[in-house]
């Protein structure tokens, strides 16, 4: 099927142990301690229950040892099993003097014993948690996805061959159509529509923005607008999970303090760098605490959160994480905390998280800065046109069929240009089901030749 790959990143990968049918060349050479452990692992995997003598057969046929080093490699083989029984990954039964039988009593741990033979330097097993997991997408996304979202410096040149990317992904889809069969069986063809190829996407995103500051406008009389960024030295996708985390914790405080959720909308803004901002507007709040204290409980929870990355992961982004992943990403989170910390170090006239804050009302029925930032035009107060010029600005490059760094960060790093509360969402009826069923993309010139029923949509 053109246009979608399975990408779906596997648990363990077995190794494919001879059958013995065929007869191969035997090599004098031994496996390492690490290969021989991670083939030994992947046999009781697959196995669950077997004896010795089975698993030292099989690993002879797997690493081709001759006959003459058999004994040598059964004592290093009768070695790990030993390790195993200690770590209480196996359990064993003896059967005879010299034969016994190996049962899997801890599944987990097997599981993570192979992760951790799997990956010679911890750091692999981050980027996999910092990688991207989706078991459909585009196979030009992922060829640049899967190597910025854990690059920390982007260089010039790597934004270039993003936007090379981006630009290919955008002709690839314009030659494509999704396919869909109905109840009937009848095919139905669908333009691939995006917000990165379709301005009329775009448009109707604007609108519900524009919705939603309507909605808050009719309930609140004030809000609280904050800029959240950090320096330029995480990996793309740690920035983003900061970012979140670190609304999450000050929308928390709020509430607790509050004694109610506050609403609230996010827009995210890439810098020419690809570096993000959260530009976020809290409403039905005058006050949340001075700048510079702000600040300072921002940057703690900062430093919090890399501290304990790992266990943060675990609880708000996979609650499947492994427990060698948590340990692992605790570890780097730790090295990350440090380079922090020689960033501040360094760069004394950094203060933290917080880059902007204001004080905002409602006059006429728009919601005004009090304040505004420096870089907006002295005439023009309103938040909402301050936000959406990001949107505007993608509607723009949209039409004009351009290709620019900001609009492909949203492709690269698959976000949102922004989100709100729920409260803030004007209400509308569900759609119904169609029906439909997916079939996949294809490009128009595979569907021209088809031979069937169909409706062109």
């Amino acid at each position: 099927m053109a246009g979608y790959v399975c990408n779906a990143k596997c648990v363990y990968k077995p190794f494919a142990l001879n059958s013995g049918n065929v007869r191969l060349g035997y090599s004098d050479s031994f496996p390492s301690e690490r290969e021989l452990l991670r083939a030994l692992l992947h046999l009781i995997l697959k196995e669950k229950v077997l004896t010795n003598t089975y698993v030292v057969y099989k690993l002879r046929q797997r690493f081709r040892i001759p006959k003459h080093a058999s004994k040598k490699f059964s004592d290093k083989v009768r070695y790990l099993l030993k390790k195993l029984k200690r770590k209480r990954v196996i359990k064993t039964r003896k059967i005879s003097a010299h034969l016994y039988e190996i049962t899997l009593k801890d599944l987990n741990a097997l599981i993570d014993l192979i992760n951790k033979s799997d990956c010679p330097k911890h750091v692999n097993l981050v980027h996999g948690c910092l990688s991207p997991k989706f078991a459909r997408a585009s196979n030009i996304w992922l060829s640049v996805a899967k190597v910025y979202w854990k690059t920390s410096k982007i260089t010039n040149e790597d934004i270039e061959e993003v936007l090379e990317a981006f630009e290919f992904y955008l002709e690839d889809i314009n030659i494509k159509v999704l396919v869909f069969v109905d109840e009937d069986g009848y095919l139905h063809f669908k333009k691939y529509r995006t917000r990165f190829n379709d301005k009329s996407i775009l448009v109707k995103q604007l609108k519900k923005l524009e919705e939603a500051f309507k909605v808050a406008s009719s309930k609140y009389n004030s809000a609280v607008f904050l800029t959240l960024t950090i320096p330029p030295i995480f990996p793309l996708k740690l920035r983003l999970w900061i970012l979140s985390f670190l609304l999450h914790r000050l929308k928390a405080f709020i509430r607790r303090r509050e004694g109610k959720t506050k609403p609230h909308i996010k827009v995210v803004e890439p810098q020419a760098s690809f570096n993000p901002h959260f530009h976020v507007v809290i409403f039905d709040l005058d006050f949340i605490m001075d700048k510079r204290e702000l600040t300072r409980f921002l940057d703690n929870h900062l430093e919090n959160f890399l501290l304990n990355l790992g266990d943060y992961y675990k609880k708000t982004i996979n609650n499947r994480a492994s427990s060698l992943a948590v340990e692992y990403l605790n570890k780097y989170g730790k090295k990350m905390f440090k380079r922090y910390r020689r960033y501040k170090r360094k760069h004394s006239s950094y203060e933290g998280p917080i880059n902007y804050v204001s004080k905002v009302k409602r006059e006429k029925n728009a919601f005004c800065f009090l304040s505004p930032p420096p870089e907006i035009k002295p005439l023009s107060k309103s938040v909402f046109d301050y936000v959406k010029k990001y949107i505007k600005k993608a509607i723009n490059e949209v039409s004009k069929g351009e290709v620019t760094a900001d609009v492909a960060f949203y492709w690269l790093m698959r976000v949102s240009f922004y989100s709100l509360s729920p409260s803030l969402r004007k209400k509308s009826p569900p759609k119904e089901p169609s029906g439909w069923i997916f079939v996949g993309s294809f490009y128009a010139d595979e569907v021209e030749e088809w031979e069937s029923n169909t409706v062109l949509g």
